[in-house]
C-alpha cells in the first residue's frame, strides 16, 4: 500500500485539531533504520514498509500515537523514571485513548484496557507498585528456598554474562515495549539539557553586558561633574 503522508496529516488534523501546532511543526521522514516508528520530539521517523502494510486508519493510529507522545511531553517527563515501565505506561494510556476514539490498534501494541482510567503518571505509579510487590514476593520465595541458592547464583551469573555480550540494540529491546521505539528519547533529553545550558550562558552574558553598560552610564555623570567643578575653580581663580 502506498503512503500518502500529506493525506494522513490532514486526517490527523481533522480528528485531532488540538494537536495542530505539534503536527504542523513536526517533520515526517522515512527511515529504514527503525523497524516501525520513532520520534525525538522534532522529527517523526517511520519505516515505509511497516507503514505500507497497514490500513489507512492504522497508519493514522501510528502517527497519532507518536504525536501524543510529543503533545503530552512524555519524552522529557521520562527523565529519572524506570524506562521500561514509563514506556508501558505512556503507550498503554495513549493506545487506550486512540482505541476509544475508534482507531484500530496495530499488531504488537501495548494493550491495557484499564489504562483508559489513568493518566501516564498514575499508570506509571501503578506499574511501579506492581513491580515492587513482584520483587518482594520473589525475594521472599528466595529466602524460603535457600537450599537452591547456589543454583540460582549460577543462573544469575550465566544471565549476567549473556547480558554483557548483548549489543546496544538488544539492550534497547529490553526497554522498548509495544510497536514503536523510544530509543531517541535519551538523545532528545541530552540535547535539551545542552540547549538549556547554552541559553543560560547567553542569559548570563547579557546580564554582564547590561551591568557593564550601567556602570559606564554611572561613570559619565561623575566625569562630567568633575569637569564642571574644575571649570568653576578656574573661573573663580580668574575673578579673584
Amino acid at each position: 500500500m502506498s503512503i500518502d503522508i500529506e493525506r494522513i496529516k490532514r486526517k490527523l488534523l481533522i480528528k485531532y485539531p488540538t494537536f495542530g501546532s505539534v503536527i504542523a511543526n513536526l517533520e515526517f521522514q522515512e527511515s529504514i533504520d527503525i523497524a516501525t516508528s520513532a520520534t525525538d520530539g522534532k522529527v517523526l521517523l517511520y519505516n515505509p514498509k511497516f507503514l505500507g502494510d497497514l490500513s489507512e486508519k492504522q497508519q493514522i493510529f501510528v502517527f497519532a500515537h507518536v504525536v501524543c507522545h510529543i503533545a503530552f511531553e512524555h519524552i522529557f517527563r521520562s527523565e529519572g523514571k524506570d524506562k521500561k515501565l514509563w514506556n508501558i505506561a505512556t503507550d498503554s494510556v495513549i493506545n487506550a485513548l486512540l482505541k476509544q476514539d475508534g482507531l484500530p490498534m496495530v499488531e504488537g501494541v501495548v494493550n491495557i484496557p484499564e489504562a483508559i482510567n489513568y493518566d501516564a503518571d498514575e499508570m506509571y505509579n501503578k506499574l511501579l507498585e506492581k513491580e515492587k510487590n513482584k520483587q518482594e514476593q520473589q525475594s521472599g520465595q528466595g529466602n524460603q528456598g535457600q537450599q537452591n541458592s547456589q543454583d540460582n547464583q549460577e543462573q544469575q551469573n550465566s544471565q549476567g554474562n549473556q547480558q554483557d555480550q548483548n549489543s546496544q540494540s538488544q539492550q534497547e529491546e529490553t526497554t522498548d515495549i509495544g510497536h514503536d521505539t523510544h530509543s531517541l528519547w535519551d538523545k532528545a533529553i541530552e540535547d535539551r539539557k545542552k540547549n538549556s545550558k547554552r541559553k543560560l550562558k547567553r542569559k548570563n552574558r547579557n546580564k554582564d553586558k547590561q551591568k557593564r553598560k550601567k556602570k559606564q552610564k554611572e561613570k559619565k555623570p561623575k566625569k562630567n561633574q568633575n569637569l564642571l567643578n574644575r571649570a568653576k575653580e578656574k573661573l573663580l581663580n580668574k575673578i579673584k
